[in-house]
């Protein structure tokens, strides 16, 4: 199990979890606050359900095959995930308006999966070393959610492997 942890009043909240395989679940990060979650050498699954207005946002996850999942992130906030070695997945269903969002996996077979991006956003994708996916578009095979830009850099991958999937525009 797991307990709760309530704030206010703060300007950095940092959580780091222990070398056990561990699961973070953040429901609402608070506006204009800096929060850092750290997780070790493990298969880690981190999900933020939405980071606040105006807020920054950083998740290391360090080796292990780890799953990373953002719901939505607010307006105008910062969000990076730094992955770590080995084989991850990283999820962004949505991100607010004029928010920028830094998926970087580093090392391993990594997975980036982009539902939507909210309006001026910008989202930028580092596959780094080795063989990576990248799926834009919603499950339905829609792109009417990508409302903001998209970068994408494979990094140092192996020759003819990253793979990249745009998914067919229904709307």
């Amino acid at each position: 199990g797991g307990g709760t942890i309530s704030y206010s009043t703060i300007e950095t909240l940092n959580v780091s979890t222990s070398q056990a395989a561990s699961d973070v679940d953040v429901t609402i990060t608070t506006a204009a606050v800096n929060t850092n979650i750290s997780t070790q050498d493990a298969a880690d699954d981190v999900h933020v359900t939405i980071t606040g207005a105006n807020s920054n946002v950083v998740i290391n996850t360090a080796a292990g095959n780890d799953n990373v999942s953002i719901t939505n992130t607010g307006g105008n906030s910062f969000l990076q995930v730094n992955a770590g070695d080995d084989d991850d997945t990283l999820t962004l269903h949505d991100s607010g308006m004029d928010s920028r969002v830094e998926l970087n996996g580093e090392a391993g077979t990594d997975t980036f999966i982009i539902w939507a991006t909210g309006t001026a956003s910008v989202t930028n994708i580092n596959g780094g070393a080795n063989t990576d996916t990248i799926n834009l578009g919603s499950p339905g095979n829609s792109l009417g959610g990508i409302l903001g830009d998209i970068v994408v850099d494979g990094g140092g991958h192996d020759a003819g492997t990253v793979g990249l999937t745009i998914k067919t525009d229904t709307n």
